[in-house]
């Protein structure tokens, strides 16, 4: 079953939605800075004030945050790499 919003995406023209997805780019990304500053996004509130693309906005800042934690995750072992590099060496016991 394809969704209402992806079918009325299909038939607006290519210049529409790039508009669309340039907004959708730009709202990202301004969030997803924020949200590294500290700031508590409520994600339903920004998805409501773009209207039509507010589900797409939902939709795609649950990828983002995911995408986010993951990159965080993939830093942390490298740090622990380097701080394991820093660290005395075992002992071995008999």
């Amino acid at each position: 079953m394809v969704q209402p919003e992806f079918e009325e995406r299909l038939k607006s023209s290519p210049a529409e939605s790039s508009v669309d997805d340039e907004r959708l780019a730009e709202v990202l990304d301004e969030l997803t800075r924020r949200a590294a500053a500290g700031e508590v996004i409520d994600i339903y509130r920004h998805a409501k004030a773009l209207g039509p693309l507010g589900n797409e906005l939902r939709d795609l800042w649950g990828a983002v945050m995911l995408a986010n934690a993951v990159g965080s995750d993939s830093g942390l072992a490298s740090d622990a790499s380097a701080a394991d590099e820093h660290a005395a060496p075992l002992l071995s016991l008999p």
